[in-house]
């Protein structure tokens, strides 16, 4: 059992250890703060940046991408999601996505791939569009309904991150 001498240097040490008091200034501002009830402050609207919302896809997907190369696909495998993100990227850069682009995008083999694709279009969320120069050629899109939702989500994503803020808390 340790004496008293050992616990008061325990003490002591722990004690050196906190933070230090804050200062005056740094109480005043937080009283100020607390004491502010101007009704126009809280009906002021807040300032948030404008985020462009197919490049914040285009950044899920590709940090998607990353993380499979340094853990393994295999473990974190969300073909759906992929298609999702890769179809509104692409929406938002104007391309144009063809039914063997999104089978890469998933991440999927093709097959599966394929089945994803189909159940997503029966599902309402996807669009297939018939290429006017090659018959054999099939384009996909997001269904308006798909766009909308994944604008929420992503926006909320997105605002999700941004109050997080780069020190994680």
């Amino acid at each position: 059992m340790p004496n008293m001498a050992t616990l008061a240097r325990f003490k002591t040490r722990r004690t050196r250890r906190s933070a230090p008091d804050p200062t005056p200034a740094a109480l005043d501002a937080v009283k100020g703060l607390l004491a502010s009830n101007d009704p126009a402050a809280e009906l002021a609207p807040r300032t948030v940046p404008q985020i462009d919302l197919a490049a914040f896809a285009r950044h899920l997907y590709k940090e998607r991408r990353v993380r499979d190369q340094a853990l393994g696909a295999a473990l974190f495998h969300d073909p759906v999601w992929d298609v999702l993100l890769d179809l509104y990227a692409a929406a938002g850069e104007k391309v144009k996505v063809n039914v063997t682009s999104a089978c890469a995008a998933s991440g999927a083999p093709a097959t599966s791939a394929l089945r994803y694709i189909k159940m997503m279009t029966k599902e309402g969320l996807l669009v297939r569009d018939e290429c006017r120069d090659d018959a054999r050629r099939v384009y996909l899109r997001l269904s308006d309904k798909a766009a909308l939702r994944m604008t929420e989500l992503l926006s909320r994503l997105a605002r999700d991150r941004l109050a997080i803020g780069p020190t994680g808390r």
